[in-house]
């Protein structure tokens, strides 16, 4: 009589399947000596999953379980025996023959936006090091530092001769890490490779501002676009990077008990936000319009909005490297340098560490400093 062999679940605590095979009539197993009708496979799902990270949790736990399905069938039909040692060494070999590639790739396309495009860049580098497959054995200590050095000596595009910033090489690196932390969470890797291997440090570089004696003088300067314009300013005052400005809508201006403020979902960190609103940006922005409609409505559509802020920064002659980002330096440096605590200041601009906001105060103290140096007898 043959052996058949199925996938069972079985209810636990925490609204989790516990996922088990099931062998009719019963088999003596591999380093045992009793017949059994059930092998555990250390595998569980969610019951009723409320997130893509659930669901893509469930989706691997089953594919696990279908590989082990497959392979306990054949160990039934060819009466493979061998001890617990070597099966658990035999069933990390399937695992490990499985294509690392794949999963960097569907791990990839569950993200979103500029987080997707960020991934995608690194997805390409990652070919470009490896454009055969690459499985799970791989992977090593030695193949994730080879792929660091790889993306470190990338060449620049805006410096011909040299590599990529250190700072954008980690912004490269990172999703790479995720995905080989992501790998040894599903048990798809045995050892957590991020403890072993170093991530790419963070370089300090300097953040350019305004300063207000520079703000009344691009206030009195003429812009060859007036919404550009308008938009600089508003980052100014509340801080907003450019891809939120560009994607706020009249409705996300509010009335409360305090005055008007903005209430709106970054598209960053997608932390909502709650950011007070001076009488000045009232000015700034004028009449309200229909809810929907954006506050900036061409903003999103000019592509070299940088370009016509360099001329603006010229003509008001100010010798500064500036781009639209560093008006949200500008609101974080003014702010800081009038007393405002860095805890005020962190959620002002949605920082999610105050360490990111403490960047702007070493800013200030240079400055100071600088500003010190200059009383001489």
């Amino acid at each position: 009589m043959s052996t058949n062999v199925h996938i069972r679940k079985r209810a636990k605590k925490g609204n989790k399947l516990s996922i088990y095979l099931d062998f009719y009539p019963a088999v003596i197993l591999p380093g045992t000596k009793k017949a059994t009708r059930r092998k555990s496979l250390g595998l569980w799902e969610y019951a009723k999953p409320k997130s893509t990270e659930e669901r893509e949790h469930n989706r691997q736990q089953n594919q696990l379980a279908e590989q082990w399905k497959a392979k306990y069938v054949n160990m039934v039909q060819e009466k493979v025996f061998f001890s617990e040692l070597d099966k658990e060494l035999y069933e990390r070999k399937e695992i490990e023959k499985t294509s690392f590639k794949e999963f960097f790739h569907d791990q990839k396309e569950k993200r979103s936006g500029k987080t997707k495009e960020q991934w995608q860049t690194t997805y390409n580098l990652f070919n470009i090091f490896r454009p055969y497959d690459v499985t799970f054995a791989d992977i090593t200590v030695r193949f994730i530092e080879e792929f660091k050095e790889f993306i470190l000596k990338q060449p620049s595009r805006l410096s011909p001769g040299q590599s990529i910033h250190q700072n954008t090489a980690k912004t490269y690196f990172k999703p790479f890490r995720v995905a080989i932390n992501t790998a040894h969470k599903y048990d798809l890797l045995s050892k957590d490779y991020n403890k072993t291997v170093s991530d790419i440090p963070m370089l300090d570089t300097k953040r350019e501002f305004l300063t207000l004696e520079e703000l009344v003088r691009l206030k009195a300067t003429q812009c060859e676009d007036n919404e550009i314009r308008g938009a600089a300013f508003f980052s100014i005052y509340t801080g907003l990077r450019f891809s939120d400005v560009k994607s706020l809508v009249w409705d996300n201006m509010k009335l409360g008990d305090n005055g008007m403020y903005l209430e709106f979902r970054q598209r960053k960190t997608k932390g909502l936000e709650h950011i007070p609103i001076s009488d000045d940006v009232i000015e700034l922005l004028g009449a309200p319009k229909s809810s929907n409609e954006l506050i900036f409505p061409n903003l999103g559509m000019k592509k070299g909005y940088n370009s016509v802020i360099k001329r603006w920064i010229s003509d008001a002659g100010i010798h500064k490297k500036i781009t639209f980002h560093c008006f949200r330096h500008t609101n974080a440096t003014l702010l800081i340098s009038k007393g405002v605590d860095l805890y005020t200041v962190s959620k002002i601009l949605g920082h999610r560490n105050i360490k990111t906001t403490q960047i702007y105060a070493k800013v200030v103290d240079e400055s100071k400093r600088n500003a010190i140096n200059l009383i001489k007898f």
